[in-house]
């Protein structure tokens, strides 16, 4: 991830008085008493170094050289302000430091001071240094940019300031729709692309899709093919309304006709002797159809490409390409679900004739459920349609892209493919 650290120093850790270092032979507690502001240290030992960020030659790589103003030996206490490591870097060297070992981006806080006879160490320099971003990608290989926070000096456009840049064939930058000022010192690109949105970027279900946004691209010097690709997220899916639930079920069907069924005792206080099923019970009529869902909702829409205005100062064996793709609107939701069945009507019940060997027919009695005849189960209703379909939304636009490949050249600007 490419960023200009967003750092807000409220402290440093090193700004107090009293310190517990280790040194290379003992451990040495710092006191809070007499320090380096003594007037005598002052005035002998003011502007000791002086300290500049070099390149390398590698894309990415750079050192901190220290140079002594003043003919003395120097000691080197060392702060990484993103993981707060604090090391001794360099005790009692003489002439030229150098220190390699530092990243991209990175800001570093050095102390320099000396070692008294005393043996405590007296800071007599302070300074932050920030090491230039770099951005090295390998073929196919992708980045989204993060801007630079605290860099608030535009209102309108958020920043982000790169150094060196190598891009290989197929590797890509992406802003991800920010609305960016991107400074580049010098570019070596081999086929590399700056592009607003990955291809097919989708937004959110519910979402309409982001525009490519404003972008602003200015570069010292470039060298080789760059490819712009102006893209806009495509909308997303239409939200699927809420099923009907029961209030859509559909009615309830009729209660079947009554059956009949005889049974035979065997005397007032006899057992069962036998059962005879006379008429079945017909079933409950088949439950009314749930009521259809909600109409489905529309996609939504697609983002516009953006634009992008490309001031380049100075250029060689350079080509340039765009494409627009504006996103395409979102599909619509499904329709929302049917209401369920309505259920089955009861079934008939039966109307039993109790009769006893010796006397007949007694008394009858109806028996709601059935328990003699087998009753057919009633059908519940069938579940109500999906609501209707809806329209896809609405596809982005392409905007434009202007550049001006050299201070000298008038700026031309582009709105189709």
């Amino acid at each position: 991830m490419i960023s200009q650290i967003d750092l807000k120093i409220a402290q440093k850790s090193l700004k107090v008085n009293c310190l517990i270092l280790l040194t290379l032979n003992s451990l040495l507690i710092l006191s809070c008493g007499k320090s380096f502001t003594d007037e005598i240290e002052v005035k002998q030992l003011s502007s000791t170094l002086e300290i500049t960020v070099e390149e390398e030659s590698e894309v990415g790589q750079y050192r901190v050289k220290f140079k002594p103003l003043e003919n003395i030996k120097y000691s080197i206490f060392k702060q990484d302000y993103l993981s707060n490591d604090i090391i001794e870097l360099a005790v009692g060297v003489s002439g030229i430091y150098y220190d390699s070992k530092i990243l991209s981006g990175r800001i570093y806080n050095y102390e320099i001071g000396i070692f008294r006879e005393d043996k405590i160490f007296h800071k007599i320099q302070e300074q932050d240094i920030k090491i230039p971003t770099d951005l090295r990608l390998k073929p196919d290989e992708s980045v989204v940019l993060t801007p630079d926070q605290s860099n608030n000096s535009n209102k309108d456009h958020k920043f982000v300031v790169l150094n060196r840049v190598s891009l290989s064939q197929g590797s890509k930058i992406i802003t991800n729709g920010e609305k960016l000022i991107l400074s580049i010192n010098r570019i070596i690109s081999s086929g590399g692309v700056l592009s607003t949105y990955q291809p097919d970027q989708t937004a959110k279900v519910g979402e309409h899709g982001r525009s490519g946004n404003d972008l602003i691209v200015e570069i010292n010097y470039i060298n080789g093919p760059l490819n712009f690709e102006m893209r806009g997220e495509h909308g997303g899916e239409g939200i699927r309304p809420k099923s009907l639930g029961e209030i859509g079920r559909g009615n309830k069907g009729l209660k079947g006709t009554d059956g009949e069924a005889e049974v035979y005792r065997l005397g007032m206080t006899g057992g069962i002797r036998e059962e005879i099923c006379l008429k079945r019970p017909s079933a409950g009529t088949e439950g009314g159809k749930g009521l259809k869902g909600i109409k489905a909702n529309p996609g939504l829409n697609g983002g516009n490409s953006g634009s992008v205005f490309i001031d380049i100062k100075q250029s060689d064996n350079f080509t340039f390409n765009y494409s627009f793709h504006p996103g395409r609107g979102g599909h619509p939701s499904l329709g929302g679900e049917g209401g369920p069945g309505g259920f089955a009507g009861d079934s008939g019940g039966e109307v039993v004739y109790n009769i006893d060997e010796d006397l007949g027919p007694t008394f009858t009695s109806r028996n709601d459920p059935p328990r003699i005849c087998n009753t057919p189960q009633g059908l519940q209703g069938p579940s109500g349609d999906d609501g209707e379909t809806n329209t896809r939304g609405l596809d982005g636009v392409a905007e434009k892209v202007c550049i001006r490949k050299n201070l000298k050249d008038e700026i031309k600007c582009f709105d189709n493919n």
